[in-house]
């Protein structure tokens, strides 16, 4: 049971690996081989290139595929100055400050300002800080006339605000209409005030090139149709309030949910943001449906990594030696499933080593699981993508793929030729599929 514990607690899925050694020594940076293009070169590339004049990049991929992991080795390599030049790198983790199931963009700029403020404070640096926090108690002051706050403490701290507002729900409507007029002197102050200061403090202590802001978690924003025109909250924040996404003057990047790039709108996120860059999953097939030996050895080596750092080698792990490379090709390549399906396969057991059948058991649960909620033309259109490994063409089944790739019904891969995709491996443990 010792070695089972060991080894579950290694295979946390919603544990990202920081950037220490630590998360290092169980990090496997599979794009370098497998992808035609690392997503974290391409972060780093077009931030140094960019120099002073601010962009602003979209960053998206299957929730649990990494996305954070890499944003981790982005900021690092950008701090440690691996383009050439060291970059100051604030993130703000979205979830912890705002409520994602409803968040406006005057929210998300607001808690990045506070973020960004903090964390150039907590630098040495406080150009502006009086004038901001005279914003910010005013600010505060005024909402608290409006709200009853009585039962949280009004905090004194900016980031503390943060979590207070995200206590008190009521407080939301209130804070939204304060900041609609405010949002130009708040970043006429940031601006201003803090960021070009900064740049120029920064440059002279540290040699920083500049500023960057990684807005992360904001793909897990639920999808809603919020008018009877088919307007939803992700075109809402991302295209309609582009504007005040792109109002701080330094280099940001912003997580998106894969099922709007993926959508029918994804000519006008280019044309605001440029290319969006996303995540794929490790590739276990290649484009003409074989297996991708490269990509499965790639999971492989994750688990051998966690079981190495659980005291174990990976044979003490499975009776049967091909249950690893089973249990690696159901997940499809995406790291969050292979370490939920061995979690699973762990309690089941509830010691080592694994069964093959036990494996297999697990497996079908996940899958009936999965697919409980599909309908007739969901099979359709997961049939037809297994089949051809290709996006549909028609828009009514361009909007449905969108939604069946947000829901990780279908998962997304890229080679040099792009984008292909291929149907969960769990659904084809589903013998009666699509006869419902």
């Amino acid at each position: 049971m010792s070695d089972a514990k060991a080894l579950y607690q290694q295979f946390d899925p919603l544990r990202p690996l920081e950037a220490d050694a630590e998360g290092d020594a169980l990090y496997v940076d599979w794009q370098k081989d497998l992808a035609p293009q690392d997503v974290k070169v391409l972060l780093i590339n077009s931030i140094a290139l960019s120099s002073q004049l601010s962009i602003v990049k979209l960053f998206t991929g299957h929730r649990g595929s990494g996305k954070t992991t890499e944003l981790m080795r982005v900021k690092r390599k950008l701090e440690q100055g691996a383009p050439g030049q060291k970059w100051f790198v604030s993130q703000l983790q979205a979830e912890e400050w705002v409520d994602l199931q409803d968040v406006s963009a005057s929210e998300i700029v607001f808690q990045m300002a506070l973020q960004l403020v903090s964390d150039l404070k907590g630098a040495g640096q406080s150009f502006g800080w009086e004038k901001f926090n005279q914003f910010f108690k005013e600010f505060r002051d005024l909402l608290n006339t409006e709200v009853e706050l009585k039962s949280v403490e009004v905090a004194l701290d900016p980031l503390k605000f943060g979590l207070t507002l995200k206590q008190v729900p009521s407080a939301r409507p209130a804070l939204r209409r304060l900041l609609e007029g405010r949002l130009p002197r708040l970043y006429d102050l940031i601006n201003k005030e803090v960021l070009t200061k900064a740049r120029e403090w920064l440059k002279t202590e540290y040699g920083c090139e500049g500023i960057l802001l990684i807005v992360d978690q904001l793909d897990r924003i639920p999808r809603k149709l919020i008018n009877g025109r088919g307007l939803t909250n992700h075109e809402s924040l991302y295209l309609d309030s582009s504007g005040i996404l792109r109002a701080l003057d330094c280099h940001v990047i912003y997580t998106a949910p894969v099922e709007l790039v993926h959508s029918h709108v994804r000519p006008r996120l280019q044309n605001l943001y440029g290319q969006a860059l996303s995540l794929p999953a490790i590739p276990v097939i290649d484009r003409d449906g074989r297996e991708n030996e490269p990509g499965c050895e790639t999971l492989r080596q994750i688990v051998r990594n966690r079981a190495e750092r659980a005291g174990m080698g990976v044979d003490e792990v499975f009776a049967d030696p091909s249950s690893l490379g089973e249990i690696c090709r159901l997940s499809g390549g995406h790291v969050r499933t292979l370490c939920n399906l061995l979690r699973s396969t762990i309690e089941l057991c509830g010691d080592l080593p694994l069964g093959g059948d036990a494996v297999l058991q697990t497996a079908r649960v996940w899958a009936a699981d999965l697919a409980e909620p599909l309908n007739r033309a969901d099979w359709t259109l997961l049939g037809q993508v297994h089949q051809s490994h290709e996006a549909p063409r028609e828009a009514t089944e361009l909007e449905l793929l969108s939604g069946l790739l947000a829901n990780m019904y279908v998962l997304g891969y890229r080679d040099e030729q792009g984008a292909y995709y291929d149907w969960n491996p769990l659904l084809g443990l589903i013998e009666e599929r699509g006869k419902l």
